[in-house]
């Protein structure tokens, strides 16, 4: 018992030291004067590959030809969908070397009401002779990340 006495004494003490050695109170900088690290704004975010590939797959039932860019046959399909494409190219992507990439560019005006990145996907397969690259690009809004429906458009090589 008299060890745990013995403990409380000793660090009230340091307690009471450490207090009397620290500076007075108006020698801290008042918190206004701190600088703290910004936060990003949400509009500077970029958009992940994931949720870029979530946009296109929220979107596979548009017809393509609803899409900008999109006059693409599929032999078979009367009314070809974004989901019909993107079913096709990734069965094409069985064999050989295939990535999907996505980049976005950020926006022209990032403090408008307007602003929104402008987003690429390609999915590219190379299998010997066999080399192509097709994709979309997309406007995707800076504040919640979500299509602009009218920029879905088709592309490739």
């Amino acid at each position: 018992m008299s060890h745990l006495i013995l403990g409380v004494l000793l660090l009230t003490a340091a307690n009471a030291a450490a207090h009397a050695a620290a500076p007075a109170a108006a020698s801290i900088p008042p918190a206004a004067s701190v600088s703290a690290t910004p936060t990003p704004s949400p509009a500077l975010e970029e958009p992940k590959k994931f949720e870029v590939l979530q946009i296109l797959f929220r979107e596979s039932s548009m017809k393509l030809t609803d899409l900008r860019a999109c006059g693409y046959d599929l032999p078979g399909v009367p009314s070809p969908t974004l989901g019909d494409w993107l079913g096709k190219l990734f069965a094409d992507m069985e064999s050989g070397d295939n990535t999907v990439e996505s980049e976005c560019e950020p926006p022209k005006n990032p403090s408008s009401a307007s602003a929104a990145w402008t987003c690429h996907v390609d999915l590219v397969h190379a299998d010997g002779d066999d080399h192509w690259k097709w994709g979309f690009e997309m406007r995707v809004r800076a504040d919640d990340h979500s299509l602009v429906k009218s920029s879905l458009a088709c592309s490739g090589e």
